[in-house]
């Protein structure tokens, strides 16, 4: 794949290449939506079907191609932070504003993908269940979602009612950062320490730390890429559970279904890639 593409969404990949090329974040998850998209989502007008799901599926694949793009922003902001970070023509006090600057908008690219994943299961559910669910005035939101399956058990598979009631552990804690920046008046505060960012999040430069020590360090300052990392990883973990769930489910239903391989690509992949994969 040549670097002339900016980003780039690759569909229709071979098998080695989806495994192995170190250009492509290969998704089962977005493989999965992709292949609804291509052949149940473009069949709609020729289905008796009524304008209220054609435009939730709408929304759906609004959600797919949403993610796709803040998952490509993630890559994005890492490679700006590591940039920042090793550029010695850029002023510390300069390294630190930007870093800030774009850690925030990292962890609030991670909550919106969280949120995008509320919308694929909605592909399983029946239509008066979905219109039930679409008068919740929060129903773009995951949170509100989880809490509507907990409800609702029969609305859906169990597995991936037991996918989405067991997601909560992991949204809370991107939820309370994120919370914690936006609603609470705090920012992070990024400092360089031999060399590496760290940073905390609190309504002032003191000791205190106010989001949570997923490292364990003991610390009132977290080593930035290896948070970050870590956040990621475990969201990209949870999307291929997705993934295989809705694939195992599209399986039952039609023996016939084949995903669609389907990966993103484009400059800031493989740095970001080797990022997520190391130790």
């Amino acid at each position: 794949m040549s670097d002339i593409f900016i980003s780039a969404l690759v569909v229709g990949v071979s098998k080695i290449e989806w495994e192995n090329n170190p250009k492509m974040l290969s998704s089962v998850c977005l493989s999965v939506i992709q292949k609804w998209i291509s052949s149940d989502f473009n069949c709609l007008d020729k289905e008796d079907i009524s304008d209220e799901m054609r435009r939730d599926y709408g929304r759906i694949k609004q959600s797919y191609f949403g993610m796709i793009n803040d998952i490509y922003n993630l890559s994005n902001n890492y490679h700006m932070l590591q940039y920042f970070l090793h550029n010695k023509e850029i002023e510390g006090g300069f390294k630190i504003s930007y870093a800030q600057t774009i850690t925030e908008n990292y962890i609030f690219n991670l909550r919106c993908i969280y949120d995008f994943l509320s919308h694929f299961a909605r592909i399983f559910m029946e239509p008066k269940n979905v219109k039930s669910y679409l008068n919740t005035k929060t129903y773009k939101s995951l949170n509100t979602f989880i809490g509507y399956c907990e409800k609702h058990q029969k609305v859906l598979p169990q597995e991936i009612i037991n996918y989405y009631i067991n997601l909560k552990h992991d949204l809370d804690v991107i939820k309370k950062i994120r919370d914690t920046i936006v609603h609470d008046g705090k920012e992070p505060f990024i400092d360089i320490i031999d060399n590496e960012f760290s940073f905390k999040v609190s309504a002032s430069n003191l000791i205190c730390n106010d989001i949570i020590d997923i490292l364990s360090t003991g610390n009132n300052q977290f080593p930035l890429f290896k948070y970050l990392k870590t956040l990621t990883n475990t969201l990209f973990n949870s999307i291929e559970v997705l993934g295989n769930i809705l694939g195992n489910e599209s399986h039952k239903r039609n023996s016939k279904f084949v995903i669609e391989r389907t990966a993103i690509s484009g400059i800031s992949i493989a740095d970001f890639k080797l990022f997520l994969s190391q130790n």
